[in-house]
Parts: C-alpha cells; sequence; structure tokens
C-alpha cells in the first residue's frame, strides 16, 4: 500500500480506496502477508504504454531505494521485495542516475552476499562500477570492485575475480 501511495503520489487512503476497487476487478490481489500483486496481463500491458522517462518510474525506484536503505538489515524483508529492486534497479540505471545506482548497492550489497544472490550481485555490481566511474568516485569503483571480484569467487570464476581484484587494489 505504501508503494502504491508513493509511486502514484495518493493519501494512504485513497490507495486503499484504489487497490479495494482493482481488487472487486480481480486485477490485483492481496497475499497472504497483506501485500498486493498486479494481475500479469495489467502489468504487461501497462508496460507496453508507459515510457522508461516516466515520473512515476522514478519514483517507484526511490521508493525501493529509500525501502532498501531502511531496511538493510531485514534480509526476510528485502528478499520479498527482491524483484521491486532490480526493477528500480534497472530504472536508476538505464536513466544514468548514478548516485541512485550506488545507493542500491551500498544498501543491497550485504543481503545480496548473505542470501547468496551472486549472479545478481555480479550484474549490479557492474552497473555500480559504471556508475562510480561516471561520477569519478574512486572509493566507490574500489569498493565495488571489491564485491565484484568477491561474488566472482563465490561462483569459481577465479580469472574474472582476479581481475576485478586487481582492478579495486590499483584503485585503492
Amino acid at each position: 500500500m505504501g508503494a502504491l501511495a508513493g509511486v502514484a503520489q495518493l493519501e494512504r487512503g485513497v490507495a486503499e480506496d484504489v487497490l479495494y476497487a482493482l481488487s472487486s476487478l480481480s486485477l490485483v490481489f492481496e497475499t497472504d502477508d497483506g501485500r498486493y500483486w498486479q494481475h500479469p496481463l495489467l502489468a504487461e500491458f501497462a508496460c507496453e504504454h508507459l515510457s522508461d522517462e516516466r515520473p512515476a518510474y522514478r519514483r517507484m525506484a526511490e521508493y525501493y531505494l529509500d525501502y532498501a536503505v531502511r531496511h538493510h538489515s531485514d534480509y526476510d524483508r528485502l528478499e520479498r521485495a527482491s524483484a521491486h529492486f532490480a526493477a528500480g534497479l534497472r530504472v536508476v540505471y538505464q536513466q544514468a542516475l548514478w548516485p541512485m545506482v550506488l545507493g542500491y548497492a551500498d544498501a543491497l550489497g550485504e543481503a545480496w552476499f548473505a542470501r547468496g544472490r551472486f549472479a545478481e550481485l555480479r550484474q549490479n555490481y557492474a552497473w555500480a562500477c559504471e556508475a562510480a566511474t561516471a561520477l569519478g568516485d574512486q572509493a566507490a569503483l574500489a569498493g565495488s570492485l571489491l564485491r565484484w571480484g568477491q561474488a566472482c569467487l563465490e561462483q569459481s570464476e577465479y580469472a574474472e575475480a582476479q581481475q576485478h581484484l586487481t582492478d579495486s587494489l590499483d584503485t585503492f
């Protein structure tokens, strides 16, 4: 409910009414834990009619970045929202919102490692390295390369790990 209110810029009571109306039309459904999911056909229709530059996408990305920062140590909660984080991170990367790309990496890095999401982590740290380079942030670049290298080690990609770890050391 909070996500809908934040992204659509609605008061919480109005968001509740919208969710109730959509639910009664079977366009969204409520899960056992009180969250709502959009019907896949409605999601596909919406994606076809929205461009990636819409302000709602940025508000969604901002909402989930804030959510990740607030709940960075609650790995179960973060896991349930992982698809939302992936969508938010994709939006900020595509729109070259580099500080937000680094924000996602900072907020979610420990949870990604703890949950063994190494393939996802490698992609996200590649984006974080691009963001850090664009911002000229050597410390963020070195840290992102280090984490990227560690993820490669976890997946037994030793040559790639060596390259990222060496680059990290050189950057530090």
